[in-house]
């Protein structure tokens, strides 16, 4: 582990220009709403003092979770220092006077911290861009093609993936397309496998990696194996959904990114260990993969419709 000095993270030293440039505005805009966004968390700590100086309306936005994100785990706190990021948690979320986030999990976890003000956290889930989902072209593959776009680390279940990947080969040849940064080790066990045929695209463009979720027949994702895994629901989800196309998520069944995919019927969700369930699924896909596409979306979750709700919410405040 490395000694971590930063509380609550290495941004923090950016917060005393962000204060007096946000003063600034404050008092020559006669702003009386602002919303803060973290991680980094620390920019809530710009957002606490505003509000301590002057009469107006915070929102503190969390895109995850405060003390539980992932790389909390990778530094060593003193216990004064674990202290004193407890205290700015728990001071940020009383002292907001509303909380925004991206899914119930999250929301429940932030409501534990502050029982019985539970009703000023807010869920705007992720969304994706329609516009750009049609404006991007579809390639009609021949061959069963599934795709993995995005990060894909040991934080992952890659083990899990790698055998699945192995079981599917031994029953049916397929092309793989890969989009995002993978760590080399995974690439070379999964370049291997007999009967795969990989497309490694590594860095794409957003249009480019759209475009490879639409062309392609099964679109995976492997959740991160962390104890925040269940609150996770990526940008990269919605937009997998978006397509239409169906979707093999390994992690959490009964998380958020689970959950979605299931009251969607965008997919299945296996757990690392079921996979000869995993192959079946892929399978099916594949016996069904020159039928009639599904071409419907799920319009709640476009950026235009959620940032309605948000414009809503916000001019209701």
């Amino acid at each position: 582990m490395i000694n971590y000095p930063f509380i609550p993270d290495a941004r923090v030293g950016w917060n005393r220009y962000a204060l007096k440039k946000a003063q600034e505005l404050i008092n020559s805009e006669k702003i009386d709403c602002i919303i803060t966004t973290g991680p980094p968390h620390s920019t809530h700590l710009v957002g606490l003092a505003l509000k301590k100086k002057n009469s107006l309306t915070w929102i503190a936005d969390f895109r995850d979770p405060w003390r539980e994100v992932y790389y909390n785990e990778l530094f060593k706190k003193s216990d004064r220092a674990d202290k004193k990021d407890l205290q700015l948690e728990q001071e940020v979320l009383k002292k907001a006077d509303y909380i925004t986030t991206v899914g119930p999990s999250l929301k429940r976890l932030l409501a534990n911290k502050i029982k019985g003000e539970e009703n000023k956290i807010k869920v705007f889930h992720n969304g994706f861009d329609h516009e750009l989902l049609a404006s991007v072209s579809q390639q009609h593959y021949k061959t069963f093609t599934l795709a993995q776009i995005g990060v894909f680390t040991s934080k992952q279940p890659y083990e899990s993936y790698i055998h699945f990947l192995k079981q599917l080969a031994r029953k049916t040849s397929f092309n793989l397309e890969l989009a995002g940064n993978v760590e080399e080790f995974i690439l070379q066990e999964i370049d291997d496998i007999d009967g795969v045929n990989l497309i490694n695209h590594g860095k794409v463009s957003h249009a480019k990696a759209i475009s490879i979720m639409k062309s392609s027949h099964l679109l995976t994702n492997c959740l991160p194996l962390t104890k925040e895994a269940e609150l996770i629901i990526s940008g990269k989800l919605m937009e997998y959904i978006s397509t239409g196309n169906p979707i093999l998520i390994i992690g959490e069944k009964d998380g958020d990114a689970g959950t979605l995919v299931k009251d969607n019927d965008a997919g299945e969700v296996f757990l690392p260990n079921e996979v000869e369930q995993m192959v079946d699924f892929a399978l099916h896909v594949k016996s069904e993969m020159h039928s009639e596409k599904n071409t419907k979306y799920p319009v709640q979750f476009t950026r235009e419709n959620i940032s309605k709700s948000l414009s809503k919410f916000l001019s209701e405040l």
